[in-house]
């Protein structure tokens, strides 16, 4: 039989489409076939189903990346759109749902198991966030940190690096680092990026925090953090109050803080902040180591005065409210000075100078100077300082009178 040179040469032009209608029909398998073999090469143990793969978007469902019992990464599905250039196939955006991610923080390196292997290899650039249009729904990270576990909820969408807007919810059943516990913590934030800035706003819910003998109750900040990309240049500012449950001496009932806080690529962290602690006053066997120690006089003209400072002393019961500020450079080195004391008795103690000062290299020392009014007790001042190890005191009253006695002293100093 005669074959006609058109019909060849009409079958030899239509065979190109033949073999791309052929590949089109089969690019799911050929494609599933490609990743495997990827997967395999990189030695990650997964599963997926391919549900749309087109030359604009694909989508992938019922995924699940590392042990198939305790999976590093699941997600119910996602999309993935892709721009064709001369260069290749470039991703423009990606959207994901149901995503489970579970990864481990060690010696300062965050790893998510399996899925490292899917990563880029480092390339030794600062890192910057990618201009890729993301939206998550419903998805989760499980960190386990040093300091105890911590999860994370995150949805948002729009350009990850310049307009990029979502909501982040936090819980940690309980966090101790340097000293200090946090429990049943949790918070809701706004998040936005923009120009590769970032901005978190949102409320600070905390089950109780412990420190050197200092343990607050249930507690509420308001919290506002901005930073670049790299998280090297951050600045913090939090509100908020609490209960008091306990203090290395004396008891309170409530608080409230002022603070801020920043640490730059060329500065070191600082930390600056005001308390307010109200309702503070000597428990009941301080009260009365304290008016054990004011006693005697009867039958003598020193019975009146001291009558009267046992009075102020237990005026303090009434409660007071206290003011202090604070500042830190780093962990290591930090001042506290009290400012003032004001009773309900209408005693008054201000404080100056620079306070309690802490660091590493000398320890602690105090410098300070305090006065002492109303409430019954004797108009004095103190000069507090302590430096290695050894305190020195001046006390300086003002003549002190009650009932027709009167007491007036020379300035007293005292070093222990």
């Amino acid at each position: 039989m005669r074959i006609g040179r058109k019909w060849v040469w009409l079958a030899a032009a239509a065979l190109p489409l033949i073999v791309v209608g052929i590949v089109w029909a089969q690019r799911t398998p050929i494609a599933q076939s490609m990743i495997d073999d990827e997967l395999a090469k990189r030695k990650v143990p997964a599963r997926y189903v391919i549900k749309r793969l087109g030359t604009k978007q694909q989508r992938i469902e019922n995924i699940v990346i590392g042990d198939p019992t305790h999976p590093d990464l699941t997600a119910d599905w996602a999309e993935i759109d892709t721009s064709l250039r001369f260069s290749g196939a470039t991703v423009t955006a990606i959207r994901a749902g149901g995503v489970r991610l579970h990864g481990r923080l060690a010696n300062g390196v965050v790893s998510f198991g399996a899925v490292d292997r899917l990563l880029p290899a480092p390339t030794g650039k600062p890192f910057t966030l990618p201009s890729l249009d993301i939206a998550l729904s419903d998805s989760t990270l499980a960190l386990v940190t040093p300091w105890g576990p911590i999860g994370a909820f995150v949805e948002g969408r729009g350009d990850l690096a310049n307009a990029f807007k979502g909501r982040v919810a936090l819980s940690a059943p309980k966090v101790a680092a340097s000293g200090v516990a946090l429990g049943a913590g949790s918070g809701v934030f706004d998040l936005a990026i923009k120009n590769r800035r970032i901005a978190l706003d949102g409320p600070v819910n905390l089950g109780s925090v412990a420190a050197s003998g200092i343990d607050l109750g249930a507690s509420r900040l308001t919290l506002s953090v901005r930073s670049d990309e790299r998280f090297s240049d951050v600045a913090l500012s939090a509100n908020g109050d609490g209960q008091v449950s306990a203090l290395p001496f004396g008891t309170a009932e409530s608080y409230r803080i002022e603070m801020t806080a920043a640490r730059g690529p060329a500065k070191a962290g600082t930390a600056n902040g005001r308390v307010w602690i109200d309702g503070v006053r000597p428990t009941r066997a301080e009260s009365a180591r304290l008016l054990a120690t004011v006693r005697g006089g009867q039958g003598t003209p020193a019975e009146a005065l001291i009558d009267k400072v046992r009075t102020a002393l237990a005026g303090l019961d009434r409660g007071s409210r206290a003011e202090l500020s604070f500042a830190c450079i780093n962990v290591g080195e930090c001042r506290i000075a009290p400012e003032r004391l004001v009773s309900a008795s209408g005693a008054r103690l201000t404080g100056g100078g620079e306070g309690f000062a802490y660091s590493k290299a000398a320890g602690l020392a105090h410098q300070g100077r305090y006065s002492l009014s109303g409430g019954g007790f004797p108009d004095a001042t103190v000069d507090l300082a302590l430096a290695k190890g050894v305190w020195r005191a001046s006390l300086v009253t003002k003549p002190y009178s009650a009932a027709g006695s009167r007491l007036a002293l020379t300035p007293v100093r005292i070093v222990a």
